[in-house]
């Protein structure tokens, strides 16, 4: 796992998950898979964020050529 990252201007917000994710986020803190749920979190939300804009940049290119 890498290093927590020194963040700067985070914002808090609060959200809802259904207890199952958050078992399985507390079990992967406890094992030392991720810091702190925050990160588990930020983690997630990074990865889902690349895959969003790497699929819109194929759309983008495949459109450039049609």
């Amino acid at each position: 796992m890498e290093r927590m990252l020194n963040y700067k201007n985070l914002r808090l917000i609060s959200l809802q998950l259904p207890e199952g994710y958050i078992r399985e986020i507390n079990r992967l803190v406890k094992s030392g898979e991720y810091p702190t749920r925050s990160e588990f979190i930020r983690q997630a939300v990074r990865l889902l964020l690349l895959k969003y804009h790497r699929k819109m940049n194929k759309y983008k290119n495949r459109m450039m050529y049609a």
